[in-house]
């Protein structure tokens, strides 16, 4: 059964909720460079990882995947694929293992929101740290685009 003490999205959920929420999660296993899910296809799952981590790409069609494609790496106790939580429910970008081994639990979107549904109060705890992620991803991103923006002015001076 899956760890999930630690993991973001279920950080402040006390034992008992941990408990319930351990019992949704499948735990799957990739290999270096294997792909998890891609960009485009229907978000089934949630998924966090456990051990290794997880690149997030924006795949360029027509060309094979790489590493410089990266748009952020999801590291242990890290959420990603968190598209199945929001409408229109399509993963926005593909996922593949960044390590030799990773180590990855999932949780089928519908079980998870009925179990929200159920769970009212686990559910305002899961989605206030979605949102917490959500935030994160965009200052990151937002910390990228200013160091880019800043070398193509250094390099143009």
């Amino acid at each position: 059964m899956a760890e999930i003490e630690g993991v973001q999205l279920f950080d402040g959920l006390d034992d008992e909720s941990l408990v319930l929420v351990k019992g949704l999660c499948e735990d799957v296993e990739f290999y270096n460079k294997e792909r998890i899910f891609k960009e485009g296809d229907d978000a089934t799952h949630l998924w966090f990882v456990r051990d290794g981590m997880v690149d997030l790409r924006f795949d360029l069609p027509s060309r094979q995947t790489t590493s410089e494609q990266t748009i952020t790496t999801a590291g242990k106790n890290k959420a990603f694929g968190w598209s199945a939580l929001i409408e229109p429910h399509l993963y926005g970008l593909s996922a593949y293992s960044a390590t030799d081994y990773c180590a990855v639990s999932k949780i089928e979107r519908k079980a998870l929101q009925s179990f929200l549904k159920e769970y009212p109060a686990i559910g305002f705890v899961v989605m206030s740290k979605l949102a917490q992620v959500i935030a994160t991803r965009f200052r990151d991103m937002q910390e990228e685009m200013a160091i880019q923006y800043g070398q193509n002015i250094m390099d143009h001076w």
